[in-house]
């Protein structure tokens, strides 16, 4: 794994570059774009792995911080779903110039697989692999609210807490993610949205979010390459319980591997 920073220097993103062990592999990457806030933290381990299991079928990959999360510039507070979507952009170009591929594939987990599909007609990938996206935007940010009040008057979590504190505004889960970003992220809706490109989907279900399954019925139209997984992993991404937990990728990792270089 290389670290690197890329982009424009005042605004500069930081990525993991995985190479296939031999140095050379397939005319293929894959860029993987990852979640924001808590399941940022959550889940950094599990995409490490699927970076690097991809590396070993072969595969060119970046892994990278939005801009305003983890090793990145800026703050979070100041992001938009714009600026990511062209950080999505520039890690695709990033992986083209480094690696020298020419067929770049996109994978997303939560946010970040609604970005990646957001960003997919810019991008061009060949194929898209989007691993419980948010549909949902409101949903997801009332479901956070909740899991933030949850967690703040939990005595167990913190003993020395003489009475709950209040959600601060802007914040989710400990992460301030500021007045616009949260409208932003309310406004997602990837449900009545049919403009993904007509590339090869996989959706990994890890979740029993009745949105999620709504929208794999409605990619599943007659002409669309789609596989649909639904994993023995379940993520309990705003329970209380699993909020810390790290998460193992397990079946889900064979999944989108599997898919990966079936299609590339």
């Amino acid at each position: 794994m290389t670290g690197l920073f890329f982009g424009d220097s005042a605004s500069a993103l930081f990525g993991a570059w995985s190479q296939p062990p031999d140095g050379s592999g397939r005319d293929h990457g894959v860029v993987i774009c990852p979640p924001i806030g808590q399941e940022h933290v959550r889940t950094h381990w599990a995409l490490r792995q699927v970076a690097a299991a991809l590396g070993r079928a072969g595969f060119h990959c970046m892994r990278f911080d939005w801009f305003g999360v983890g090793d990145s510039a800026g703050d979070l507070r100041d992001a938009t779903i714009a600026r990511w979507r062209d950080d999505v952009a520039s890690a695709a170009q990033e992986l083209r110039d480094l690696a020298g591929v020419h067929t770049i594939s996109l994978l997303g987990l939560r946010v970040g697989a609604t970005v990646a599909a957001l960003a997919a007609a810019e991008v061009r990938p060949s194929s898209l692999v989007l691993w419980d996206p948010v549909v949902d935007g409101r949903g997801y940010v009332a479901a956070f609210e909740q899991l933030t009040r949850a967690l703040l008057s939990d005595r167990h979590r913190y003993w020395e807490l003489a009475a709950p504190r209040a959600a601060r505004a802007g914040e989710l889960v400990g992460f301030d993610v500021g007045a616009r970003l949260r409208a932003e992220l309310a406004q997602l809706d990837l449900g009545g949205w049919t403009r993904l490109p007509h590339v090869p989907l996989c959706l990994l279900r890890s979740s029993d979010d009745g949105s999620l399954r709504a929208f794999g019925e409605r990619l599943g139209a007659p002409g669309r390459d789609l596989e649909l997984h639904d994993t023995e992993l379940r993520a309990g991404w705003t329970s209380p319980d699993q909020v810390e937990r790290l998460l193992l990728p397990g079946d889900a990792l064979r999944a989108l591997t599997g898919f990966l270089a079936a299609h590339a």
